[in-house]
């Protein structure tokens, strides 16, 4: 069984990325409702976005330096319940849209209580881990290192 190859001319790949540029600038252009009150003392990212810890600064530089885009807590209706996901970020190929939550007290037993909570929310709402939603822990023993974010990274975007 002979399979037909089409081959495309440099100005048809052209217009196709061009094309592919415009929709990620335009997703990234667009405004969007954010959690403005940040702790003070907190850190800036290569992409000059504020953000509450250096965890999160970790997993926006190697979003920002492997050329995702992304956004940094942008609102998220879930039913009745609004939550702002750490990132949100557009697969640069597919387009696909994947929330990262990183969970970085799972140390404290609120935090652990509230973080459970968060999670059922997005299941209930048809974003699971692993599928769309990706999850990111540590606690004061085990802290989260860049080495595992750009393994993630990786996964999920290449």
């Amino acid at each position: 069984m002979k399979r037909e190859v089409k081959i495309k001319s440099k100005s048809q790949i052209w217009l196709e990325v061009s094309i592919d540029l415009l929709h990620i600038v335009a997703w990234l252009g667009m405004y969007y409702f954010l959690k403005t009150l940040l702790p003070a003392g907190r850190a800036v990212t290569y992409a000059g976005i504020l953000v509450r810890s250096k965890s999160e600064v970790l997993i926006a530089n190697a979003l920002f330096s492997k050329q995702i885009p992304f956004r940094y807590e942008a609102c998220l209706q879930l039913g009745s319940h609004t939550v702002y996901p750490d990132f949100t970020i557009r697969h640069p190929v597919t387009k696909k849209i994947y929330y990262w939550e990183h969970l970085g007290m799972m140390g404290e037993e609120d935090y652990l209580d509230n973080a459970l909570t968060k999670i059922r929310r997005y299941c209930r709402n048809n974003i699971y881990p692993d599928g769309n939603l990706i999850l990111t822990y540590e606690s004061l023993q085990t802290p989260l290192d860049s080495e595992l974010v750009l393994h993630i990274i990786e996964h999920y975007f290449s």
